[in-house]
């Protein structure tokens, strides 16, 4: 493909050897030059050479004339024809005329000197100017200084463009007669482009590197006149450095300096720094001489940004305009820089931005505030070096009247901010109490708006306002005001205004704050990512040396890092007790010096540490929850006890992980109960305490398990209340319900068998523990209100009948001890002394029960199997579940004993003369009369509650099971459905089942077969045994022993059998009709004691084979849950000898097969083994 230059030379060739005409090739180039734009460069080129060739090809000229005509055709069109007359000889080049133009244009551009006023002009006339203008009276006026610079011009011949510039020097030199100046040079009529030119020069000379350093004068001159229109800013901004670029590069390079700085101050060196000598000469314990000492080698590190302005002159000018008042020129500079780069690169200019907000704010801030005034009175900072005071109305910055100015002309220039606010501490004050001002004022607003019967339908203008605000001003705090602490150098009073502010809001809000702070709006300003690598550092240091004798001094320095950047200083703690469980109390302790909003920030790490989804909550080796997550809930636990912090958002957490059927969290749920009331699980506990707890509140105190109530009365206050804000109370009890059923059908696929054992008791005594708490902690209509009934919780909440009529207990109870309580007041039917007899107060209660156990049962027969009612009684039904042990039993020998401790300690106060005074004597023997008094009525009216209770099931005891019906049926249903899921449920409801059995058959209840219940139970335990979980199996086991007890009772004496048994309907060989009596004479229809013995041998002979099948099994379930239960036994089985040799033996080998293999069921086995041999 041929090249341009060719194509051109081939077509210039044609016209000269006459093979083209020139209006063709004419047409041709025209046609080139539309394709290629570079075709009249190039024509000229090949022009030049042709011209040349010209005369060699055609002596004649023809070929020449050819060339005009085509040079002619282009002229103008493609070529220029001045260009064409000097470049090319066939036009005219080679003529003299122009030859001699051509040499005059060049001697004039390039070879004559420029002529100056150099002689006419005195230094005189130069000095007399500069005295006329540094000592003018201003008050003169600037016409009458016009006037005389003008004589001095004309008298001494001088240059106005030079007295232009030295006006300039004089006003640089004097700014504060910037009115006097910018008078003048309005007078003088200087045009903005010479006066450009003149400063723009004049910033030039300080581009090079020798003198790089532009002076504060000539930024104040530019700004103010620009302020004055004397200027244009767009103009001026071509002579200022740096460039673009170079800013961009600027920027990114600073984020990398503040990465690497914050890095390195990440690591403190120990060596570096010394630790404060002892007088003895040792080392002393750490106080805060060594942390003064890494402050102070960090405050030796921070940039000093004076240079900044003098070599940056962009931010030098936009700092002046700042620091004149002019936000419409200084945001037209701030716009042209990269985001918040000029409040990162100088403080001066966040100060200026600052200073003009507070003067703003100021007239909304004394009308809004005006009970906080305290804050105006405080000392200011003086900025009268700096700030140029013009006369009143020449800053561009309008000051805000109402809440709509607060939004729309001043947040726009905080945004411009950023977190330097901080930097101005008493304008930051006023700024965060005018929004919470504000968002009082709207919520007052709103209260009222509701009460005018405004239900929304109408629209407010003033409340539609407030709408639009509110969002901005959250943005506000978003940004600004909550990522200002970390620039606040430790100001916890700035940190408590800011709570004042930030406890309007709801928790979640507030947690997005903390967490933009923690992360996004630290890694965009390098001011605060350096202040983060300072306080990681600092905190490294801190913690090292705490322990629990150092947690007053090291809690100090770790409050005062707090007020800093509370996140990374908990984060890094919250990291070190994960994974070391001994600093748990000692940090504990040590945050007691932490604000309200710290508090705050503390409560959201935890969460955020919980939900981390880096950690495993599972250990990878054995499929046990992690150390970590164990560690973490029993810091949250103390944590939460001892101080007042948002309990909300962690429990919510807790029901959104149950939402998702996740259950490792209940662990945070449990402790967090156990701590802040007290109230444990009742797993462990000795069988005092289980007595004790059967008995009233007084005793359950005393001698329960609830000794620590009176010590968590503020936290439990706390608890609850927070319970009540997300209305979690129903919520958790629901979803804890849910969750046993999520372990079993769903967890249990993917978790080892005894993990999903050991997460079922979990979530089984976190459950009784949540719902003894609020049975405990609420009032009993504020719990009826909230909690659903029985029948909705099995039909809408789908929970399991065992755990829907636990929650529901307390509703039923507390209905119907209120009916009770309304129908003996009442009643007039009463003695001489206004009493009511105490057969009267059993028909009352009798009959207030059962007409809430018929309305009961009426609902939950809809929503229960229809088979299930066949053979079981729905009043058995509703009387089982709604029972406790404190209706059936009254724990005597408990109260006794707490009463004879009363006494005794009674006795020791009396005696201690010399170590009480008087006055503590009495009163503490004031107190103890008064318990023992408590406890007695109690037990008193336990004693008629349970007779009550008593009176109840002689009356209904006809009606419990039905007359007709397969026995065996109608047993095996009351087993599957109230016995077996109750007697696993707590320790409680296992003895509770066992007294209810026994009552049952004390109470003589017809065609309660109690035999065969007994034979039918003991003939094949293993099977109930194989599914149960550990705590089930310690519960089980419990049962077994309370029922063992008094059938080995009854098997020990023919007396005690004839009394308790012989002749009662639960041990006839064939049931009789209700209105047959018993006849003693004819005993063939009564099993009689030779025949009960026979009975109780076959019983443990069944319970000895299932135990020897389940010790011979190779599941660790199954041999793990026979000694539980065996443990359990030990005080009635086994009790025949060769039922005791088989036993251990098994036993004996269980110990040695799984030593070394299975060590828990091994130790275990050893444990029975050992106990078995202290009981002989």
């Amino acid at each position: 493909m041929q090249s341009p230059h060719f194509k051109l030379l081939r077509l210039c060739r044609d016209v000269i050897n006459g093979s083209l005409k020139p209006d063709v090739v004419a047409t041709q180039l025209k046609e080139l030059t539309q394709q290629n734009a570079e075709t009249p460069s190039l024509l000229l080129d090949v022009l030049q050479v042709v011209d040349a060739e010209a005369e060699l090809v055609d002596a004649a000229g023809s070929g020449r004339k050819r060339l005009e005509a085509l040079v002619t055709l282009v002229s103008g069109s493609l070529l220029p024809d001045d260009v064409l007359k000097l470049e090319l000889d066939a036009v005219g080049a080679s003529d003299t005329s122009t030859k001699s133009r051509l040499v005059k244009t060049k001697t004039r551009l390039f070879y004559k000197q420029l002529k100056f006023n150099l002689l006419r002009e005195e230094s005189e006339g130069y000095a007399k100017l500069l005295t006329e203008l540094t000592d003018f009276n201003d008050n003169l006026g600037a016409a009458i200084a016009l006037g005389r610079v003008r004589c001095l011009i004309g008298q001494f011949n001088l240059d106005p463009n030079r007295v232009l510039d030295i006006i300039l020097e004089c006003f640089e030199c004097c700014p504060e007669r910037s009115t006097f100046f910018c008078a003048l040079l309005k007078e003088f009529k200087a045009s903005k482009e010479d006066v450009c030119h003149i400063l723009g020069f004049k910033f030039t000379f300080y581009h090079g590197k020798t003198v790089s350093r532009t002076p504060d004068s000539l930024y104040k001159v530019a700004g103010l006149l620009c302020h004055q229109n004397l200027l244009d800013l767009h103009s001026l901004c071509s002579y200022l450095t740096p460039k673009l670029d170079d800013l961009m590069n600027d920027h990114k390079k600073r984020m990398e300096e503040a990465s690497k700085r914050a890095k390195k101050a990440e690591v403190v060196s120990s060596a570096a720094v010394a630790e404060p000598a002892a007088p003895n000469g040792d080392v002393a314990p750490p106080s805060g001489t060594a942390f003064a000492v890494v402050t102070a080698n960090h405050d030796a590190d921070d940039d000093d940004d004076t240079d900044t302005l003098a070599e940056n002159q962009k931010l030098g000018l936009t700092c002046a305009l700042l620091e004149i008042g002019d936000w419409t020129l200084a945001k037209q500079m701030l716009d042209r820089l990269p985001e918040y780069y000029a409040v990162n690169s100088s403080r001066r200019i966040a100060t200026a931005i600052i200073d003009m907000i507070g003067a703003a704010i100021e007239g909304l801030y004394r009308e809004k505030c005006q009970d906080q005034q305290a804050c105006a009175d405080l000392p200011r900072r003086s900025t009268s070096k700096r700030r140029l005071h013009l006369a009143r109305g020449a800053t561009t910055f309008a000051s805000a009247t109402s809440w709509k100015d607060l939004a729309d002309n001043l947040l726009p220039v905080l945004g411009y901010l950023g977190p330097n606010m901080a930097y101005r501490p008493l304008v930051m004050t006023k700024l965060i109490r005018l929004v919470s001002a504000f968002f009082l004022e709207k919520a007052v607003f709103e209260k009222n708006s509701l009460k005018d019967g405004n239900d929304g339908s109408v629209v407010d203008p003033d409340l539609a306002e407030f709408e639009r605000i509110s969002p901005l001003l959250i943005d506000l705090c978003d940004e600004v005001l909550v990522p200002s602490l970390t620039l606040a150098d430790g100001n916890s009073a700035l940190a408590d205004e800011l709570w004042l502010l930030l406890s309007q809001f709801p928790y979640t809000l507030r947690y997005r704050f903390y967490g933009r702070w923690k992360s996004t709006h630290t890694l965009r300003h390098p001011g605060l990512l350096l202040r983060r690598g300072r306080v990681v550092g600092k905190t490294r240091y801190v913690v090292k040396r705490l322990s629990k004798e150092t947690t007053k001094i090291i809690g100090r320095q770790i409050g005062k890092l707090s007020h800093t950047h509370p996140a990374v200083v908990f984060d890094y703690l919250l990291n070190q007790i994960q994974t070391f469980e001994n600093l748990i109390g000692p940090v504990v302790e040590s945050v007691r010096f932490l604000t309200f909003l710290e508090f705050d920030v503390l409560s959201y790490c935890i969460i955020e540490h919980l939900a981390s989804p880096d950690k495993q909550q599972l250990k990878a080796s054995d499929g046990t929850l992690s150390p970590w997550l164990q560690s973490l809930a029993t810091f949250v636990g103390t944590a939460f006890k001892k101080y007042n912090m948002e309990l909300t958002g962690v429990l919510q957490y807790v029901a959104n992980q149950l939402k998702n059927g996740k259950s490792f969290d209940l662990l945070v749920l449990r402790e967090v109960i156990q701590n802040m009331s007290g109230i444990e699980t009742t797993s462990a506990l000795t069988i005092e305490q289980l007595e004790a707890l059967a008995g009233g509140d007084v005793l359950r105190q005393e001698g329960g398990s609830f000794g620590q109530v009176k010590n968590v009365r503020r936290a439990t206050n706390r608890l609850r209340e927070a319970l009540f804000q997300e209305d979690l109370v129903v919520g958790l009890c629901i979803l804890t319900a849910q969750q046993r059923g999520c372990i079993i059908y769903k967890e249990s696929e993917s978790f080892p068998l005894k993990l999903a054992g050991q997460m079922l008791d979990q979530c089984q005594d976190t459950l009784v523990q949540f719902g003894n708490f609020l049975s405990t902690n609420l009032r009993p209509d504020d719990y009826s209100k909230r909690m659903p009934s029985a029948p909705e919780l099995i039909s809408q909440y789908h929970l399991a009948p065992d755990a829907a009529m636990f929650l529901a207990r307390p509703i039923f109870i507390s209905a119907v001890n209120a009916k009770y309580e309304r129908t003996k007041n009442a009643d007039k039917d009463r003695d001489d002394k206004g009493r009511l007899s105490i057969e009267r107060k059993n028909i009352m209660y009798h009959a207030a029960f059962s007409s809430l156990a018929r309305e009961l049962s009426d609902k939950l027969k809809a929503e229960l199997p229809d088979g299930m009612w066949t053979d079981l009684s729905p009043s058995l039904f509703i009387t089982f579940w709604s029972l406790t042990m404190y209706d059936l039993n009254v724990p005597v020998a408990s109260y006794d004993r707490e009463i004879e401790k009363v006494k005794k300690a009674i006795q020791i106060v009396q005696d201690n003369v010399e170590g009480l005074s008087k006055t503590k004597r009495t009163k503490e023997e004031e107190r103890l009369k008064n318990l023992e008094n408590r406890l007695s009525d109690e037990k008193r009216r336990q004693m008629e509650h349970v007779d009550r209770v008593k009176h109840m099931f002689r009356t209904d005891r006809e009606g419990y099971f039905a007359s007709t019906g397969a026995r065996v049926n109608q047993i095996t249903q009351f087993m599957q459905t109230c016995i077996l899921p109750r007697a696993i449920f707590t320790d409680m409801d296992a003895i509770y089942c066992a007294k209810f059995i026994e009552l049952l058959h004390s109470q003589r209840t017809h065609f309660f077969p109690t035999a065969v219940f007994l034979d039918k139970l003991f003939f094949d335990v293993g099977s109930l045994i194989a599914g149960l979980s550990e705590n089930e199996a310690n519960f089980f086991g419990r049962f077994l022993s309370a029922l063992l007890e008094h059938v080995m009772r009854w098997h020990s004496d023919k007396a005690i059998y004839d009394k308790e048994c012989f002749g009662f309907p639960g041990f006839f060989s064939k049931m009789r009709r209700p209105n047959t009596a018993v006849d003693s004479t004819l005993p063939d229809d009564a099993v009689p004691y030779d025949g009960y013995r026979s009975l109780c041998f076959k019983w443990h002979r069944c319970l000895t084979r299932s135990f020897i099948a389940i010790l011979g099994s190779s599941s660790y379930i199954l041999v793990r849950n026979g000694l539980q239960v065996l443990l359990k036994l030990l005080s009635s089985y086994p009790i025949i000898s060769g039922h005791v040799l088989a036993i251990e033996k098994r036993v004996v080998t269980v110990r040695d097969q799984e030593k070394g293999k299975r060590d828990d069921l091994s130790l275990m086995a050893a444990s029975y083994a050992n106990r078995r041999k202290v009981r002989k």
